[in-house]
């Protein structure tokens, strides 16, 4: 089985007021994604396939193949999130979501995604992945008490740096000056 994990786009605030990049020191900064993916990479047993897609760098396109696909996403790349899970699922692939927007909105998620990870998803992803493997996703998961972390291998960033793009490499980042104090 593959799963391949997906981070949405979405606009930062210096996008949407471009006022801003006159004070900030660079002009792009895009910064990793939560530990969340990695973290959840970290707990998936040997013989699942993984992939990632930052779509901020490389957007993600129905054509990708794999068994599942897997986003984590906070409130600022929900729209984005929920397009690409309705472009997904009409290409007949399987959809499931976790982060902070989810777990506070799982009802409106869960019209969208077929199925929703809610809070905590280290406990109970060797579930969600059982069940996507036997053809039977559950509308939802959730833990019954939290996952302890003294059992959580590292997180497996090794999947955001494969997927960065050259160009976004800080050694390559280019520089403004700071604008002037009044």
């Amino acid at each position: 089985m593959k799963v391949q994990f997906v981070y949405p786009a979405f606009e930062r605030h210096a996008q949407a007021h471009p006022e801003l990049y006159d004070y900030v020191p660079c002009e792009e900064y895009l910064g990793g994604p939560s530990l969340g993916i990695a973290s959840l990479a970290a707990v998936t047993p040997e013989g699942i396939e993984l992939g990632f897609v930052d779509d901020r760098v490389y957007p993600l396109t129905a054509e990708l193949e794999a068994d599942l696909f897997a986003f984590s996403f906070f409130t600022p790349a929900a729209t984005r999130a929920l397009e690409l899970a309705a472009e997904l699922r009409r290409a007949g692939k399987r959809t499931v979501a976790g982060g902070i927007f989810p777990s506070m909105m799982p009802e409106l998620v869960g019209e969208h995604f077929d199925a929703v990870v809610v809070g905590e998803g280290e406990g109970v992803w060797g579930d969600v992945l059982r069940d996507a493997e036997s053809g039977c996703l559950k509308p939802r998961y959730q833990a019954d008490a939290p996952f302890d972390v003294s059992r959580l291998p590292p997180p497996r960033v090794d999947l955001y740096v494969g997927a960065e793009h050259p160009e976004l490499h800080p050694t390559t980042i280019r520089c403004r000056s700071r604008a002037a104090a009044p």
